[in-house]
């Protein structure tokens, strides 16, 4: 008869509060909300803020620029060509912006 024994435990990750120095979502939150404003300032852009942009093909669009795909904040390098922005509906890249003034 096999004897029974206990699975090993699995190990856990330690969200809970008091864990490694207080709230792992917010630690996380907070990196995130610094990348994304390093990669702000490095590519000149007020990400968050209303925007009046003219693009290279002609089209015109008026509204809160922001980043269409937060994976890029992991990225290493903040300054990209390719990063992929987004006014509403509307995706573009910073290559492809011909002008851009921020709007009160």
């Amino acid at each position: 008869m096999a004897s029974r024994t206990t699975p090993p435990k699995q190990p856990e990750l330690p969200f809970a509060e008091g864990a490694a120095g207080g709230d792992g979502l917010e630690r996380w939150r907070e990196e995130r909300r610094r990348r994304l404003d390093l990669l702000a300032k490095a590519n000149g852009l007020p990400l968050g803020q209303r925007c009046r942009i003219e693009l290279l093909d002609g089209r015109s669009l008026e509204g809160l620029l922001l980043l269409a795909e937060s994976a890029w904040i992991l990225q290493g390098d903040p300054r990209h060509a390719d990063l992929p922005l987004a006014v509403g509906p509307d995706r573009f890249r910073v290559r492809d912006i011909a002008s851009l003034c921020r709007i009160a």
